[in-house]
């Protein structure tokens, strides 16, 4: 077979792997050396199909050089031949699979029964994914990271709604799928000792490669290896009270910068992170401006609340219903995995006590475990010494410790050494154990998660320890913790019973007083099933509404709803006032009483109605009433044109959504906002797209543009 290799190639390949061209008379091979320790060696890599190899290798050879000869049918074979050497890739890729296989055992050992994965339902925020939105999540993620050119997928979800486990799924999917990468996984959970990214990557680098860290990035930019980041809220700072989006972004701005600037050639990296304030900022919007400018595809997938019958099936649903069981409460996957696999005839009984499900869910836990270690501490006093360790990282603000701290935390709580204690003299004989022997097994609790490589201990997931967390705050424990412990508690309390859930409601009263509009209400949803109070001047962003009635409860004035879902909702539109605006929300079978309060303006851009039809022809009539009254205000023209082109750039931005030209403005000003967007779309200096996104008309309009850019 005959062949010509480009030397140009050939070197750029070399070179980046410490090699050194080695200087020859003969221009049908080139050589390459390296020094390994000790050792000399040389590689040599034939030009054409007919090359005098023995000459150039007997003349090495008699200067000490361990020879090699390296044959390419394509001159592009040989950086991956190379990357396939330096980087040790099925060495490499076992590790990762045997990272897989631990993932899916511990869940295992934890759940007491097979570990599978169940994919959950999804919303999509992509111009170039939302066409195959019906797949499922592993499917679409997959065909993300196996397009041309750089992407990056920003997957979001609620605390212990499934973020890991979709990303150790898509870890095994690589593996299977493209036997020529080695993908990097990072937990930054699991990353107490570095809060910069950066140095947490490097850090990741390090403990993977024994290759210099530049030569590990740039493979990351050629989509070599893949990036999997878990948990990029993690690396966040508390949050005070007084801070606000812009802060939050700053906060995350640095890690950002870092995965911006690997995102060039063919890169893939996948962030998974819970929901925050910083994806629905105005600067995080222009971050993706910049990177989309520069040809990067950028990807938000939100995982939404399980289905029931995905997990249960309808007649296993149908019977929780009739027992009285409130569905909704169930919508989580640590319960939804435990009830799928119970027997008949427990499931029945857990059925015939509604109010009791997450205390069943917790004492077949203990009992397993207390059976799986021989661990003579009953179900109810292993709660009180998990409450301990829970106690502890809940007034830390963390969520993993070192295992002297767990240790320590048990041994200094009286009422564990009481416990442990009395656990002590129940084995006799041979059997005998001391104290630390005791303290041993519950550092190795089932409902504990250990990390060997960190030396960090923590709770299996987020839905025990912020249901056990949940707990000590409704017991009277003093708080004060951070917006993301609130989600967590709050999400994970969600399944309680209605007495348990309205108990730590009033125990919360202070956080919700303090706290920001959105956080108050997530607070109200999850633990009241509605909203309570009055709200006013706010914008509620990405929130999920089921079988909500907007009524007597709760009052809503100068509110902006965006990117919100409403499913099954009852809006009494009496308990609306001054401006109310839906902006790119979703309604689904979603109902009104028609009793307007007089002051009430209602408005909505962007929204897609399903079976919702009384609704939109609502909002359609009370725009068009908007429209007939609406007063030209070029300054507010000049606000929206400038989302596109900000004074003292010199290019500008052709496209924006929707949602982000509401942005850093009173909801007060946004139903004129909306009127402003109207009056420019019939001018034709912005166009409406399908995707919720409007495009700047610099094309056919730029006088007009920039007269009132200038206010000339």
């Amino acid at each position: 077979m005959s062949f010509h290799i480009r030397t140009k190639i050939l070197d750029n390949a070399y070179l980046k792997y410490g090699f050194t061209v080695f200087k020859t008379k003969y221009s049908d091979v080139r050589v390459y050396t390296i020094q390994q320790g000790h050792f000399y060696n040389a590689e040599i890599v034939p030009l054409i199909s007919n090359a005098n190899i023995q000459r150039i290798e007997h003349e090495l050879q008699s200067i000490g050089y361990s020879t090699r000869v390296q044959k390419y049918s394509r001159d592009a074979d040989a950086h991956q031949t190379l990357f396939d050497v330096f980087f040790q890739i099925l060495p490499s890729r076992n590790r990762l699979l045997n990272l897989c296989r631990k993932f899916k055992t511990n869940q295992t050992k934890y759940l007491g029964f097979d570990y599978s994965y169940v994919p959950a339902p999804f919303e999509v925020e992509s111009s170039s994914i939302s066409k195959i939105g019906e797949k499922e999540i592993i499917e679409t993620i997959a065909s993300v990271f196996s397009e041309d050119g750089p992407h990056i997928v920003f997957l979001e979800a609620a605390a212990g709604f499934g973020k890991t486990c979709t990303a150790v799924e898509i870890l095994s999917w690589i593996l299977t799928h493209k036997n020529d990468v080695i993908p990097i996984f990072t937990e930054l959970s699991r990353n107490r000792g570095a809060r910069i990214f950066r140095y947490v990557l490097l850090d990741e680098i390090d403990r993977n490669f024994t290759l210099p860290s530049i030569a590990v990035t740039d493979e990351i930019r050629h989509g070599r290896i893949p990036l999997i980041v878990d948990g990029f809220d993690e690396l966040l700072t508390k949050k005070s009270k007084d801070s606000d989006i812009d802060d939050d972004f700053l906060d995350s701005e640095p890690m950002l910068d870092t995965i911006a600037s690997l995102l060039q050639n063919q890169a893939k990296i996948l962030v998974t992170t819970r929901r925050t304030a910083v994806f629905t900022s105005q600067n995080f919007e222009e971050w993706v401006e910049r990177l989309e400018a520069k040809g990067c595809s950028v990807h938000r997938i939100i995982l939404q609340t399980p289905r029931i019958d995905d997990w249960l099936g309808k007649r296993k649903k149908k019977k929780l219903q009739n027992s009285g069981v409130p569905i909704e409460q169930l919508s989580n996957p640590v319960l939804l995995s435990f009830l799928e696999k119970q027997s008949e005839e427990y499931f029945n009984n857990i059925c015939s006590n509604p109010d009791e499900i997450v205390n069943f869910y917790f004492k077949a836990m203990l009992l397993r475990e207390k059976k799986r270690q021989d661990l003579r501490i009953e179900p109810e006093d292993q709660i009180l010494i998990l409450k301990s360790i829970a106690s502890s990282l809940l007034k830390q603000d963390i969520t993993m410790d070192t295992p002297d701290s767990i240790r320590s935390t048990i041994y200094n709580d009286i009422n564990n050494v009481k416990i442990i204690n009395k656990a002590c003299d129940l084995y006799i004989g041979s059997e005998k154990v001391n104290i630390d022997e005791v303290i041993d097994k519950l550092l190795v609790h089932a409902l504990l998660d250990r990390v060997p490589i960190k030396n960090l201990i923590g709770f299996i997931n987020d839905f025990i320890l912020g249901t056990l967390q949940g707990e000590l705050i409704s017991e009277g424990s003093d708080y004060a913790g951070s917006d993301g412990q609130i989600d967590r508690i709050v999400t994970a309390f969600s399944a309680q019973s209605k007495t348990k859930r309205k108990k730590l409601w009033d125990m919360l009263e202070l956080v919700r007083l303090a706290g920001e509009p959105q956080l108050r209400l997530i607070v109200d949803l999850n633990l009241l099933g509605r909203p309570n109070g009055l709200f006013e001047n706010a914008t509620f962003e990405e929130v999920k509404f089921e079988n909500i009635s907007f009524a007597k409860d709760s009052h809503f004035s100068n509110c902006t709803f965006s990117k919100c879902i409403f499913s099954s909702c009852i809006f009494e539109l009496n308990f609306f006032s001054n401006d109310i605006g839906f902006c790119e929300c979703i309604f689904r079978n979603c109902s009104n009483v028609v009793t307007i309060d007089a002051n009430a303006k209602f408005w909505e851009r962007g929204c897609l109605f399903n079976s919702s039809t009384s609704l939109e022809e609502l909002f359609k009539e009370l725009n068009a009433h908007e429209n007939r009254d609406y007063i030209h205000d070029l300054d507010l023209s000049k606000d929206i044109l400038e989302r596109f082109w900000p004074p003292g750039r010199p290019n500008a931005t052709l496209r924006k959504r929707t949602s982000t030209l509401y942005k850093g403005t009173p909801p007060n000003k946004h139903r004129l906002i909306s009127k402003a967007i109207e009056e420019l779309v019939q001018r034709e200096l912005l166009l409406p797209q399908k995707d919720n996104s409007y495009i700047l008309n610099i094309k056919e309009n730029y006088d007009e543009i920039k007269t009132i850019l200038t206010n000339e």
